[in-house]
């Protein structure tokens, strides 16, 4: 607030401004009434008045705060109250008026000036049209308004019990009445797949490197399974795992699970022992559904005599769809009663435990969100519906029912491509495919990758964009493309799949951030303070759901289903869920996403837990307490870990612990050890204060020339700055496989020629990869001639089981190198 520093009789005859601007800091903390605020800060500014005359600036410099023209430093909010001014003034003999004068430019995010009157206080409020506009800055004084009448009708009244709501923003009661939504959704999603093979058997359900499997194919090849399964005992209420390739098998496999009546539960095949172990322990499953060169990749586990693997007894499915004709030796499936609320799918999340959260997911959730994608996005039998996401991820079964329910072909990205821009945009152009969801993050790449190529998608109608939040330079990438599909906007936590929509719109940008939109019906949402009451529009508050496609509780998770789905206060008996996610309702209706609550984050579009990760760390005997977080460097997120440990254990022994015991996602790039970990005041980890890694040293060698420098200057850029040298392995560096992508798109920009993702991996030094490379016209891809495709491809799979055996020390299992055969981008709304 403004101070004059006229308080001393002797600086009434000083000409001149002694004017500075005081920074009041103002404790807002406990509920308080109105008086209670009031006298705390009386005592506040009784202090503070005593220090008015030290200079704004000189204490700016002395706290060492950041100067932005965009923004002022340490105060952005100012309140002058002051005798209101004459409005006629005399100066001798001269006489004149006294008006305002405006600048026209704000000095501060929001100025409100008050006149006091023998009657009344009149002002004005000033603010930053870059921060405000006359709407949001007209609810600010609207609400100030009702929150100092509200004061003085009563000043012992708790200020948050006071009500800013407006009577235009969403009322929190619910639309319709529970379990109406669910009833029209009482059929089991198979039961529709069966329908739709039944009108035409001979239409294309899943195309994969070049190979087909028709609706009556697969729904003979489902029936196989589902029989042999039924003989082991699935059935409604049991769940079966399974672990097959990627491939029209998964399909396969997740129908003959349906058609049981039981739940299937995925299984990645390159996941280490420990966690697949754990996941079978927790699944509890009657069987496991599994491919043998997944079997066999976990001899520790394996037991091919007894037939059962983790001690689960199993079924080995054929890798490929059998013959027509092929004699049938199975069983058939036995009739089941499957209704639309039981069981579908077990989904797991990274937890805060860091043991894995399972969310049961139902039939209806998928039955209705294809039923609302085949109306939303027309989506007809001549469809072909991309699967990106790994098969582990719930956005993998939104897209196989989304083409299922719909009679249109399921096409699935090959393994070794999903996670190459250059080699996704190819097969998207080949396969001509009509409708993509994958993530942010992912698509900015395929973009880029479609810029350096000149390429065109002219087959692609729809963008489902999910699991993180859209970038505003993406959207301007697409805003004027000629050949533009649509683009869509989705969010939603797993536990219900999807949420919100908002369609991008061609020539829309935006300022900030982009809206995540409206609940696609079946949905509503509410944004709750923390009282649980609904914040004012524009305001932030957590978002909760309310839906009867709502995973009903965690899996054997009785506690933390209760802390996320809590009592519906505005309907008996319902429930809401507490997404954890920060947000505010938008004057337009629409829906803004702010943040997360907690220490949740999200890398690459997976949930992770900085809590779960520190869980594991300190599991570690010589760890005596660990921390986790995000540092965002060079435009990508990095993971880290630190750990205050004893004597004999390394960083990189630590993140092969991790790496054992969590989901790829959730192992941190590199784990530092500490003396201490930073603190706050309250004696909390403070994971804004933990620091970023230093590059690790660089051997001496030759002066980089030519095009090792080239390389060089790259492999710098994309990993955020530090040394380089020819030796510099990339991943050793902090690469990972998003990093990798933006490496593959530069490089192929600044070498003039296509470059492979998987040379990447085969070649990991600047030295190694520069050696690979020939003049661009012996070689269409700009590699040597002599190393075919499949040999590169070997190469790569050797360089990344040799970059992960590094990381995880000699004692890990032999599944190593399936695991890093294993594509680990991932997508999911979760």
């Amino acid at each position: 607030m403004p101070v004059a520093n006229r308080d001393r009789s002797e600086l009434d005859t000083v000409v001149g401004s002694l004017a500075n601007m005081l920074p009041v800091r103002i404790d807002l903390s406990g509920p308080g009434s109105f008086a209670e605020l009031a006298a705390r800060t009386a005592d506040v500014l009784a202090r503070d008045l005593d220090q008015s005359l030290v200079p704004l600036d000189h204490l700016v410099s002395r706290l060492g705060l950041d100067r932005s023209s965009a923004r002022t430093p340490l105060v952005q909010a100012t309140l002058t109250l002051q005798d209101a001014p004459p409005r006629e003034l005399t100066l001798g003999k001269a006489s004149g008026q006294v008006r305002p004068l405006s600048t026209g430019a704000a000095k501060y995010e929001l100025a409100l000036s008050l006149d006091e009157h023998s009657d009344r206080l009149d002002g004005c409020l000033e603010y930053a049209g870059t921060r405000f506009g006359p709407a949001s800055a007209g609810r600010f004084l609207t609400r100030l308004f009702t929150l100092l009448k509200a004061a003085l009708d009563d000043p012992d009244r708790s200020l948050d019990a006071v009500d800013l709501t407006e009577e235009a923003q969403p009322s929190p009661r619910p639309l319709r009445r529970r379990g109406e939504a669910l009833r029209a959704y009482a059929l089991p999603v198979h039961e529709v797949f069966r329908q739709r093979a039944r009108e035409n058997r001979e239409a294309v359900a899943v195309r994969h490197e070049g190979v087909t499997v028709d609706y009556g194919s697969l729904d003979d090849w489902s029936d196989r399974i589902a029989g042999r399964l039924s003989e082991l005992g699935a059935g409604p209420g049991r769940f079966v795992s399974v672990m097959v390739r990627t491939g029209p098998v998964q399909s396969a496999a997740a129908l003959g699970v349906a058609k049981t009546g039981a739940a299937f539960s995925v299984l990645a095949p390159g996941d280490p022992d420990h966690r697949l172990a754990e996941l079978l322990a927790d699944a509890d499953p009657v069987c496991l559904l599994a491919a043998q060169e997944a079997l066999t990749a976990h001899p520790d586990l394996w037991d091919p005599v007894g037939r059962r693997f983790a001690g689960i007894p199993v079924d080995v499915v054929e890798p490929d769809c059998p013959s027509p004709g092929t004699p049938r030796t199975e069983p058939a499936p036995r009739p089941v009663a499957v209704s639309g609320d039981d069981p579908l799918c077990l989904v797991y999340t990274s937890g805060s435990t860091g043991a894995p959260k399972g969310i049961v997911l139902p039939h209806a959730t998928f039955a209705q969100l294809a039923d609302w994608e085949r109306e939303y996005y027309g989506i007809r039998p001549t469809g072909r519906i991309a699967q990106w996401a790994p098969f582990t991820y719930d956005a993998a079964y939104s897209d196989m029912f989304a083409a299922f329910c719909a009679g249109a072909t399921l096409c699935v990205v090959p393994e070794d491509r999903r996670r190459d821009p250059m080699a996704v945009a190819e097969w998207l152009r080949t396969e001509r495919i009509t409708r993509l969801g994958t993530v942010p993050a992912f698509f900015q790449l395929v973009t880029a990758a479609l810029e350096t190529t000149g390429a065109r998608l002219p087959d692609l109608e729809h963008v489902q964009l999910a699991g993180e939040a859209v970038p505003v330079r993406l959207v301007e990438a697409w805003a004027r493309r000629p050949d533009r599909p649509r683009l869509h906007n989705l969010y939603g936590p797993t536990e219900c799949v999807i949420a919100t929509y908002r369609e991008l719109l061609p020539g829309e940008v935006f300022p900030s951030s982009v809206p995540i939109g409206v609940p696609i019906p079946g949905r509503e949402v509410l944004v709750l303070d923390h009282r649980d009451r609904p914040c004012p529009v524009g305001v932030p508050g957590e978002i909760l759901l309310r839906s009867d496609f709502l995973a009903g509780a965690y899996h054997r998770r009785p506690e933390e289903s209760a802390r996320a789905y809590i009592p519906d206060p505005w309907e008996p008996g319902g429930r809401l869920y507490r997404t954890g996610d920060i947000g505010c309702y938008l004057p337009d209706g629409q829906l803004s996403f702010v943040g997360r609550t907690g220490s949740q984050v999200k890398i690459r579009g997976n949930r992770v837990e900085l809590e779960g990760v520190e869980a594991v760390l300190e599991s570690h005997p010589l760890v005596r307490e660990a921390a986790a977080t995000v540092h965002h460097v060079g435009g990508t997120q990095r993971l880290v870990g630190y750990a205050v440990a004893a004597p004999g254990v390394d960083g990189t022994q630590l993140r092969a612990h991790l790496a054992a015991r969590l989901p790829a996602p959730a192992v941190p790039d590199t784990v530092m050890l500490l003396d201490a970990l930073p603190r706050t005041r309250t004696n909390k980890r403070d994971r804004t204060r933990l620091p970023l890694p230093e590059a690790p040293p660089v051997a001496p060698t030759a002066p980089l020339t030519g095009v090792e420098q080239l390389v060089a200057d790259a492999w710098q850029q994309v990993l955020g700055g530090g040394p380089v040298g020819r030796r510099t392995n990339f991943f050793e560096a902090g690469g990972d496989s998003l990093r990798a992508a933006r490496l593959q798109l530069e490089l192929s920009r600044v070498l003039g020629r296509e470059i492979p993702l998987v040379d990447l991996f085969a070649r990991p030094t600047v030295a190694e990869f520069s050696e690979g490379l020939v003049p661009a016209g012996n070689d269409r891809m700009g590699t040597g001639a002599a190393e075919p495709r499949g040999r590169r491809r070997r190469a790569a799979v050797r360089g990344r089981a040799e970059a992960r055996s590094r990381a995880r020390g000699p004692a890990d299992d032999e599944g190593t190198q399936e695991q890093d055969a294993q594509t680990q981008a991932s997508r999911g709304s979760s």
